[in-house]
């Protein structure tokens, strides 16, 4: 990515201005906490109150609804809002990235995040739709590792220590759940030609591009494109 000029086009641009003034100004507000791997994640959809379907907050002791205020305590919500921190987490690392290359923002944050994971330290989990170790499926470990992975490629920062284990580790995971032509499928070969990326893996990175080829040629049918609610879901 050409950074210099993508900082002139944020630059000379108003909109893009304020864009990336609305992430400094996320980027200063988010303090991130990272689970460690004592205890599993859980479906962020438990998340949401069983009356009304709001949202949860976070309230110390357990967990409160946003419209109604009924209060929820233990598992599955302890479960999901750790899912919800560590999708803080790779936002946070994200918004990191932008402001190390066209903010001037020193790396410390990112680094701070990334060297958080001892990723083989979480067990594997999982009984929704496959297996994930950080999160509690395998869509759910895909988007988040796409995440830290993306942050440190933008970054350009050197990978900090355990980096490599860890997309080691979500190779190990992941692949084998690779299988039909469907949205979860595509986000897992994304993930994993992040992988290849910061392992130099050309082979994984070659079988990754196959198998996106695959998606695309059998996920179209006569009457468009199958997706689920929308069509960016994909990728």
């Amino acid at each position: 990515m050409n950074w210099e000029r993508i900082g002139r086009r944020a630059a000379g641009r108003p909109w893009a201005a304020r864009v990336l003034s609305r992430v400094e100004a996320e980027y200063r507000d988010t303090v991130v906490e990272i689970p460690g791997p004592e205890l599993p994640s859980a479906w962020t959809h438990h998340y949401f109150c069983d009356d009304d379907g709001a949202p949860l907050r976070f309230e110390g002791d357990g967990h409160a609804c946003t419209r109604c205020d009924r209060r929820y305590a233990g598992e599955p919500w302890d479960g999901a809002w750790r899912t919800r921190r560590h999708n803080e987490a790779a936002a946070q690392a994200q918004r990191a990235a932008l402001l190390i290359r066209l903010a001037g923002e020193p790396p410390g944050e990112l680094e701070r995040i990334l060297a958080g994971y001892d990723y083989l330290a979480y067990a594997p989990h999982g009984v929704n739709a496959g297996t994930g170790r950080v999160q509690p499926q395998s869509l759910d470990e895909a988007v988040w590792a796409i995440g830290l992975l993306r942050a440190l490629r933008w970054s350009g920062i050197a990978a900090p220590p355990g980096m490599e284990t860890m997309a080691s580790g979500v190779v190990d995971l992941l692949r084998p759940q690779v299988g039909g032509v469907h949205n979860i499928h595509c986000w897992l070969l994304a993930a994993l030609a992040e992988c290849a990326a910061l392992l130099r893996d050309r082979a994984l990175l070659g079988w990754c591009g196959q198998r996106v080829e695959e998606q695309v040629l059998s996920g179209f049918h006569p009457e468009g494109l199958w997706y689920e609610v929308n069509p960016h879901y994909h990728y």
